[in-house]
């Protein structure tokens, strides 16, 4: 009981701060602390305040349903990187990588860790992240496509390591 009182207390003095001109990102992030998502980023929407709504979307677990449509008012504020971060995480990884090869969004390990195709491998291969694409051309099955992408990075020690287990693996195939 005094748990939902002082709740309703703390969203009445939360209001207060919306219906304050300056004050309204100020409600946002009270309301993101509190928990209430929903209203934080109805709030973000209704004054147009894009990078409140990407911290929240970047920060907080956000319906994907919400993220699609936040991914759209990005892409109209021009917020390519938000906007791909959006797709990525509502199940949309084509538009994401379309906008990472349209707008030169630069992706990142944390965005592409469970995506697996030739286009994200090929995509960080343009982008110089050479290591990254080498375990996505792993994942794929491409050795020789990931032996070239560690070349590119310079790493030697990777080189060998990676040089030596591909000579192990040709060893058990020609043993069988």
């Amino acid at each position: 009981m005094h748990e939902r009182r002082s709740q309703v207390y703390l969203l009445r003095n939360f209001r207060y701060f919306e219906n304050i001109k300056d004050s309204v990102e100020k409600a946002i992030l009270l309301y993101r602390k509190c928990g209430a998502l929903g209203k934080a980023i109805s709030l973000c929407f209704q004054h147009k305040l894009y990078q409140s709504l990407a911290e929240v979307v970047m920060n907080e677990k956000v319906n994907p349903s919400v993220l699609c449509k936040c991914a759209e008012l990005f892409m109209e504020a021009q917020m390519y990187d938000s906007a791909m971060y959006a797709y990525f995480n509502c199940g949309q990884p084509a538009q994401a990588l379309l906008i990472a090869t349209e707008h030169k969004v630069l992706l990142n390990e944390e965005l592409v860790e469970n995506l697996v195709s030739e286009e994200i491998a090929n995509l960080l291969m343009s982008q110089k992240h050479y290591i990254l694409a080498c375990k996505k051309f792993i994942q794929l099955g491409q050795k020789l496509k990931a032996m070239q992408a560690l070349l590119r990075s310079g790493d030697k020690e990777k080189i060998l390591y990676f040089a030596s287990s591909l000579k192990t693996l040709i060893y058990r195939y020609s043993w069988s």
